[in-house]
């Protein structure tokens, strides 16, 4: 595993220290004349590298002689940068000992070609005899093993001519996930099979139609079928003319949209474009949303370019924090004129403060930050907060992801994930362990006097007897049945400053999830105010955007909504599900959230937190 000091990180057994700065870094050509050199955005690479490990098939990264070998987790790597913004690094260099004859007749077999439809081929990256390929096919993610299976069968019953030691088989990555390997002239070769999503967008296309639909000059209805592709043929027009011209989105997102668009006008099928509305839609309704402050604010405009990153990556490098921790908002609306008067002063004052500098310092830097951010959204905004930060959320959208959250408790990930005798253990060890943490956890629980505690335990007895042949679907329950009771038992144990403070525990993981960091430097809470719009699927407006304030005072209260009975904190705990869900009702200022938490397989061999529901009542 990673283990973490500043950005150097070693590996277990390995003595070896490896600069990620230095490896993750794009290669830069050597400047031709001075420049003056800007403040580096803030890369919280603790919280990269600990999603890598999450992601990686074995819970790690390869690293040999200071280089990230294995192509498929550098893929991983790449997503995650991606997600956050940053530039992905380069794909390890190809070795030599292959034929790329061999793997092109592979590839042009009647199995490839008339079981999978081919959208994109990539060529992957061989280690030593190993090559790997990604193939973006148009089946669905369901069928994704049986087609693996099928293409076996089929290359095996039809071998291309000139190949040799043949041999075909499937191996399972991760659950419901197989890839081919083919074995041919005395390579292997292995196909990663991965599903190509049509109507699939990145956050940047997603947030940018909210921005360009908040300015969009052309009033659009609710879309169907029937109309989606005049509405984009509208946008596309107006993005082709206004290409680099558009304020708060920069040329490179436009570029993604209209590549977006141009699917849009190309598509024939009647479901595909359906979903296509369907999304576009709620950005529709985040622009409706945005055009409620501009009638009360017309001198303002939408930020998510340069200006944006450089204020989140102060808020970022001060708080210690990531940016998306440190204040939400996906988008700012920003008061012409104030880059000037207010915010380049304040973003010089405090470039040189980090999170390693004196306490003070940082706390008021923070206030001087934040000082900037507006409380107002559907009334004039005063002059001296020209800032007003906006989260943005699809309808169905997931609440927030909470296991980072358990990070600044623990000295290493297996604090709460597991480790790799834990991932291997039997059927028996793994009930033993259940039964005590159960055991434990109740002990913490059964403490609390001011929150009730509903729940009924997982019954591993019952569940071994009603699977009497342990198939591996049944070990995966109890593998992550443990799981998210080590989890759980953390937070009981080190989240929780005392036994009777896990429902504070808790509460502390739910606000972190929305977006209520609620640390403070000396004290000075670090995140700005800001606002959360929620999409309505229908293209409506959100008449009232949610605001959040820093230090807003969150607290459990009755799921009945009685304010007479106590708390309640409801951990359901079903004999089939992989995890476990906990439901509470909080108040954060003068809105109540009904709060859903679950403990749950992330896709591979570890668990995920997140907030899957935080619905405002």
């Amino acid at each position: 595993m990673l283990t973490a000091n500043s950005t150097y990180y070693t590996m277990k057994n390995d003595t070896s220290t490896y600069n990620l700065d230095e490896i993750l870094a794009p290669k830069q050509q050597p400047a031709v004349e001075a420049i003056v050199e800007q403040p580096k955005p803030y890369v919280n690479w603790d919280e990269i590298l600990t999603e890598w490990s999450y992601r990686c098939p074995k819970g790690y990264p390869t690293v040999v002689d200071g280089v990230f070998t294995e192509r498929e987790e550098v893929v991983i790597l790449n997503e995650i940068l991606e997600e956050r913004g940053l530039n992905s690094i380069r794909l390890p260099e190809a070795a030599n000992s292959y034929d790329p004859n061999v793997a092109d007749k592979i590839l042009s077999s009647p199995a490839f070609t008339d079981l999978v439809n081919i959208q994109n081929k990539k060529q992957g990256t061989p280690t030593k005899a190993k090559i790997s390929y990604l193939l973006y096919s148009d089946i669905k993610d369901k069928d994704r093993a049986t087609k693996s299976d099928e293409i076996v069968k089929a290359f095996l019953k039809n071998t291309p001519k000139g190949l040799s030691q043949v041999a075909a088989t499937t191996i399972e990555r991760e659950r419901g996930k197989k890839n081919i390997v083919i074995k041919a002239n005395g390579y292997t070769y292995e196909f990663i099979l991965k599903v190509y999503k049509e109507t699939g967008t990145d956050t940047d296309v997603k947030e940018g139609f909210s921005v360009l639909l908040g300015y969009f000059p052309d009033a659009l209805d609710r879309l169907d079928y029937n109309n989606v592709k005049d509405a984009a043929k509208k946008m596309k027009n107006y993005l082709g003319s206004n290409k680099t011209n558009i304020t708060g989105l920069p040329a490179s997102v436009v570029s993604k949209m209209i590549a977006f668009l141009t699917k849009v006008l190309n598509t024939q099928d009647r479901k595909t474009l359906k979903t296509y509305a369907d999304f576009l839609n709620q950005s529709i309704s985040h622009g409706n949303t945005f055009g409620l402050f501009f009638e009360k604010n017309e001198d303002f405009y939408i930020e998510r370019g340069d200006l944006f990153n450089e204020i989140r990556s102060a808020g970022a490098r001060i708080s210690g924090y990531p940016a998306d921790k440190w204040c939400p908002g996906d988008v700012y609306f920003i008061k012409n004129g104030s880059e000037a008067t207010a915010i380049d002063p304040i973003l010089q004052q405090i470039e040189s403060v980090n999170k390693s500098s004196p306490p003070a310092d940082r706390a008021a830097a923070i206030a001087k930050l934040n000082s900037l951010f507006s409380p107002t959204y559907s009334y004039k905004v005063s002059d001296k907060t020209p800032i007003v930060a906006v989260s943005l959320k699809m309808a169905d959208a997931q609440a927030g992801k909470l296991k980072s959250g358990l990070e600044e408790f623990s000295t290493v990930n297996t604090d709460y994930n597991l480790d790799k005798t834990e991932l291997s253990y039997t059927q028996d060890i793994y009930i033993k362990r259940i039964k005590e943490l159960q055991k434990n956890i109740q002990s913490y629980i059964g403490q609390e006097k001011q929150t009730k505690f509903t729940w009924k335990p997982f019954d591993a007895q019952q569940f071994v007897k009603d699977n009497p042949t342990m198939s591996k679907d049944a070990l995966e329950v109890l593998r992550f049945k443990y799981a998210a009771y080590k989890a759980l038992h953390f937070i009981c144990t080190k989240v929780a400053k005392k036994p009777t403070d896990v429902d504070t525990a808790l509460l502390g993981l739910v606000s972190f999830g929305l977006g209520l960091v609620e640390a403070k430097v000396e004290s000075t809470y670090i995140n700005p105010p800001f606002f959360k719009v929620i999409a309505n699927a229908d293209g409506s407006a959100m008449i009232k955007p949610q605001f959040f304030k820093p230090g807003s005072q969150v607290s459990l209260i009755p799921l009945s909504g009685n304010m007479k009975q106590q708390p309640e904190i409801v951990i359901t705990d079903s004999q089939k599900f992989k995890g476990l869900v906990i439901d509470m009702a909080v108040a954060v200022g003068d809105d109540v959230y009904d709060i859903s938490a679950t403990f749950r397989p992330n896709g591979s061999t570890q668990l995920t937190i997140e907030l899957q529901k935080a619905h405002l009542r």
